[in-house]
């Protein structure tokens, strides 16, 4: 019940070099893999008539909806699973959670850091022992250890973070008055720092700040990754639902500029992340995984401009699924090959869609104030 080695091998060098002229192959293998392996999945194409055989393009993969994550373990390790990760909970409780059994967190790991050594830190060789001071504004992975979010952050803390690194949330809650003390040790120290998180986490934070009077003058080479978009732990909007409002906070409250803030796109069914470029504003795919823009009327491609749903094509999601359905929609940037979409536009959630997302944790919507 193990990938053929050769194969999992063959993942690991490729998220190590990008060979595009290779994506295709090792796409169809794992697919192949997948079928053998998982039991729901094969199913699920067999349904369609959309077996190893027929199937000879990576984009006629069949693609399963986030929901079905919910219902089945998809994956093909069974028994074998070296850690899992939950969905958090959403309006509909948190006994309709989404499950990833991860086989392989040695392959989970090797797909979080090249993507985040390139774009949150691009200047490792210019750091002192190429570490930084990470903090992060989530409860510790004892505190969380089913949530894919804080294992990647934890991940990142572990390769590049210096031994004052740590974490600002606690199950009851954000401790302002604690990440306030250590940004003003940093900013007095003048080294910088790195702070990672959800939006609301930092919007919340933000408003400490504002109640309080608190600005802090973060050195040069500070900068922040958030992720989650500007949600409440009930599902609406936050009145500051806008990215300039959020970047001038930041420069406001911690005198990080715009273009050090990044925002990163995930979901616990996948293995991969998606960051900001920041010359663009659109999210960077990394050259492992294919996204696609489908047109929901015709499930075809939608044409360039146009929005649709996500697609997603990930091959570090060797052990479950490799293509999945989201219900996020987005749009294809200008910016194009013909192998996939090397950029896109993320626009929101499609009509009726279940919320979700990190930023629905109660940790990200309290502070404590001790």
């Amino acid at each position: 019940m193990t990938a053929p080695p050769s194969l999992e091998r063959r993942l690991f060098d490729f998220l190590e070099r990008a060979d595009a002229d290779h994506f295709e192959a090792l796409a169809l293998d794992v697919f192949a893999y997948q079928y053998a392996h998982n039991a729901p999945y094969r199913a699920f194409c067999d349904r369609r008539s959309l077996t190893p055989e027929r199937v000879k393009e990576w984009q006629h993969i069949p693609a399963v909806v986030t929901a079905a994550f919910k219902a089945a373990d998809l994956t093909c390790r069974p028994k074998q699973p070296s850690a899992y990760f939950l969905t958090s909970g959403t309006t509909q409780g948190n006994d309709r959670r989404g499950r990833h059994l991860m086989a392989s967190l040695p392959l989970y790991r090797a797909a979080i850091l090249p993507n985040a050594q390139r774009h949150l830190f691009p200047d490792l060789a210019e750091l002192p022992d190429g570490r930084l001071q990470i903090l992060s504004l989530t409860p510790s992975p004892p505190l969380r250890p089913h949530s894919s979010l804080i294992h990647m952050i934890d991940v990142i803390i572990q390769q590049w973070g210096t031994a004052s690194s740590g974490y600002f949330g606690a199950a009851e809650g954000l401790d302002a008055n604690a990440l306030a003390w250590a940004l003003a040790c940093a900013a007095d120290e003048g080294w910088p720092v790195a702070l990672l998180g959800t939006t609301a986490a930092f919007l919340l934070f933000f408003d400490h700040c504002a109640g309080q009077g608190l600005t802090f003058a973060l050195p040069e080479g500070s900068r922040i990754m958030d992720t989650g978009g500007n949600k409440r732990s009930d599902g609406r909007r936050q009145p500051s639902d806008d990215r300039e409002a959020f970047l001038h906070a930041c420069e406001h409250y911690l005198d990080v500029p715009a273009p050090s803030a990044v925002n990163e796109y995930g979901m616990t069914e996948l293995s991969s992340q998606f960051y900001d470029d920041v010359r663009t504003g659109a999210k960077a795919v990394p050259h492992w995984v294919r996204v696609r823009v489908i047109d929901p009327a015709s499930g075809e491609d939608a044409p360039a401009g146009k929005a649709g749903l996500l697609r997603i094509y990930d091959l570090a999601n060797l052990h479950s699924v490799m293509a999945i359905q989201t219900d996020d929609i987005g749009v294809r940037s200008p910016m194009q090959s013909d192998a996939g979409s090397d950029r896109f536009q993320l626009l929101g959630r499609a009509a009726g869609a279940e919320p979700r997302g990190c930023s629905f944790d109660p940790s990200a919507a309290t502070l404590i104030l001790q």
